[in-house]
């Protein structure tokens, strides 16, 4: 069974004729919640629906391209599987140099470069880093480190020596690959590096360093050809990409074989039913980035299309290379779109070749769609799609084969992929032509963000796994589970759990329900109801305080106190966000819910108090909420709040100094 992520942003629901079709959602039990935002994943029931994709679904066929039955199958052996039968055909062509590789050869290359980082130590699940611009060796490089079990990290090489360093500290890589014009900014981190091929090579001089290697002399000297018998699966992780998303700092987000090998399937779809021969495609967009690395690079290679690469993007260079080398399909940005449609240089080049225009990253308007077109002939099409760094680049895409051509849409969902759209506030879905959020999934979806593991006795636990196993109890109603730092495990997962009122579900029930559908995951302990739904006599429990007529700001005001009381009390533990946590559900199905949780998404990244982060966030929330009382506990349960001064640090007694600071 697959396990799906949601992902959340703000978007219109559509109502446009063509749209996707609306059916009920099936249940998954390993539906696991991503943490862009809280969410009630209770809702997501047979009585909700979703928008499913209208694409044929090759991903639960039993063809010999269905991932779910070959679990034993990589991304890297998936590429050449699919292309056994044409080992001539070319696979990469280097637009700056003319450099080529037929999938024959690409093949050798890659396998002895898995074979020489086997000689330099990189094991299954160390983190490498590339630091390049695009250039054939790229995904040499890609594939080899992940036929390993090896973990990919791509990082812009515009970034500065301090925000290189930031990843490094965050990924912790084994080994860094780069080019010799960048060593000057990433030597003084003293890791192992591999230097790539490079019109500057003549300039690197620091060969003395030992544990510096040359890309072309790991080639030469090593004599094997077939890729190293490993056990990697599609479950194993191939990059850890790092995206900040619309909030706060970078995120590393985890994504696997299986993610890399669903994107590659969902992209060329179309290509595939409408029979295209092999196709020649343009990269000018950054591999380190999603989508020239997922969307463009590996999904039209594992086709067994030629990829032209080029270094970074100039205008007429890249019309000279789709003359040149007859590329037939253009992945761009909006930014390529409308230089496409202002110079006039376009004009000086053959672009007959050129059968389609892609545009991503960025939302393309209509009329400049339009406007662009005039300037090629009829039969070049001009779309646009959608995707994120979590979704492994793709979401959605226009066919203009079926749908309306340069109508600004970002076409229909891809194969494997589902959605709803719900309100912000109340998270119920919602009719078309209403603003609010997309909640997708599918099997591209990222694993989980780096941030969200937690590391207990060495083992890597997601609380998303958790949680979405949890979910999936017919007596639990919501769950959450967050890291506490222990002594001899580093961290253990706690577990919160919302069971429905009628419910005799305890903790032993809960222990074992887990234990029993994945015996991976260390025991931990759960508190069998949680009180956070019912944030309003917490401050009870921990002050003695009267138990009614407390207002949700009076509730804020003291948790505050206590929250800023007990931060880093333990090392580097808890953070703001683990102190927060317990709030998500305060303002549930109240006017600002929405805004206040993305907010606070961006708050946990630099704020360093509980006081500047309800500071920062509770702007979103009418004063009406604010100052409205919250409910009652549920009749006979008082008795469940008796422990939480054991669920939480003692109270904090403040000095006069700090009474004045938060009068």
């Amino acid at each position: 069974m697959w396990a799906f992520s949601f992902m959340f942003l703000v978007i219109f629901s559509w109502g446009r004729q063509g749209s996707p079709s609306i059916s009920p959602l099936p249940s998954y039990p390993t539906l696991s919640r991503n943490k862009l935002a809280a969410i009630h994943l209770s809702l997501l029931n047979t009585h909700g629906k979703v928008l499913q994709s209208q694409h044929p679904n090759l991903l639960i066929s039993s063809t010999p391209s269905a991932p779910p039955q070959r679990p034993q199958l990589f991304l890297t052996s998936f590429l050449f599987q699919n292309n056994a039968s044409s080992p001539h055909n070319l696979a990469l062509i280097g637009a700056d140099n003319d450099e080529i590789l037929a999938f024959r050869r690409l093949r050798v290359v890659v396998s002895k470069l898995a074979h020489s980082l086997l000689q330099l130590n990189i094991d299954k699940n160390n983190v490498v880093l590339i630091v390049a611009p695009n250039s054939i060796h790229f995904p040499v490089c890609f594939l080899a480190i992940v036929a390993l079990g090896a973990v990919v990290s791509n990082c812009n090489p515009s970034n500065t020596t301090a925000e290189i360093s930031k990843q490094v500290s965050d990924c912790k890589p084994k080994l860094i690959i780069t080019v010799p014009e960048l060593w000057h900014r990433v030597g003084e981190f003293n890791l192992p590096s591999i230097i790539l091929p490079s019109s500057n090579a003549s300039n690197f001089t620091d060969m003395s360093n030992s544990k510096v290697w040359y890309f072309s002399e790991l080639i030469i000297s090593n004599r094997a050809c077939e890729l190293p018998i490993t056990n990697v699966t599609q479950s194993d992780i191939a990059a850890l990409l790092y995206s900040s998303g619309t909030t706060g700092t970078k995120k590393g987000v985890i994504l696997t074989h299986r993610n890399f090998i669903a994107t590659s399937l969902m992209v060329t779809t179309d290509q595939d039913r409408y029979r295209d021969p092999k196709n020649v495609i343009l990269c000018v967009l950054p591999m380190f980035h999603v989508f020239g690395l997922a969307a463009i690079t590996y999904s039209q290679l594992r086709r067994g299309n030629t990829v032209v690469s080029m270094g970074k993007f100039e205008f007429e260079k890249a019309l000279g290379a789709v003359e040149k080398y007859r590329v037939t399909n253009l992945f761009v940005v909006p930014p390529m779109i409308i230089a496409l449609l202002k110079q006039s240089a376009v004009k000086k080049y053959d672009l007959s070749s050129l059968k389609l225009i892609i545009s991503g990253a960025a939302p393309l308007g209509a009329d400049v769609m339009e406007k662009c077109s005039k300037n090629f002939p009829p039969h070049v099409e001009i779309t646009q799609g959608y995707g994120l760094t979590e979704t492994c680049g793709i979401i959605s895409v226009e066919n203009p084969k079926e749908e309306s051509c340069l109508s600004g849409s970002t076409g229909t969902l891809v194969s494997g992929v589902e959605s709803q759209i719900v309100c912000i506030d109340t998270l119920n879905p919602i009719p078309p032509k209403q603003l609010g959020e997309i909640w997708v999934r599918g099997p591209n979806m990222m694993q989980d963000r780096i941030k969200e593991i937690i590391k207990c006795n060495g083992f890597q636990v997601a609380p998303a796994e958790i949680e979405g196993l949890l979910l999936s109890h017919i007596e639990i109603l919501d769950a959450v589970v967050i890291p506490f730092p222990e002594a001899k495990a580093g961290e253990v997962p706690v577990a919160y759990v919302v069971h429905s009122p009628k419910a005799l579900l305890t903790e032993d029930d809960v222990q074992n329900f887990i234990a029993i559908q994945v015996d991976r995951i260390p025991l931990f302990n759960f508190f069998s109801y949680s009180p956070w739904p019912m944030l309003g006599h917490v401050d009870s429990a921990i002050y003695g305080a009267p138990r009614s007529g407390l207002t949700r700001r009076q509730i804020l005001e003291k948790y505050q106190v206590y929250g800023d009381s007990v931060l880093r009390k333990y090392g580097e533990k808890p953070h703001v966000r683990d102190v927060v946590k317990p709030l998500l559900h305060l303002f549930h199905a109240e006017p600002g819910n929405g805004v206040w949780k993305r907010k606070a998404d961006a708050a946990f990244q630099h704020c360093t108090s509980i006081k500047s982060f309800f500071e920062e966030t509770l702007v979103a929330i009418p004063d009406s909420v604010l100052d409205s009382p919250v409910a009652e506990p549920p009749a006979g349960r008082d008795h469940l709040f008796t422990d939480i001064p054991n669920l939480l640090p003692p109270p904090y007694e403040m000095g006069a100094e700090q009474e004045l600071q938060y009068a």
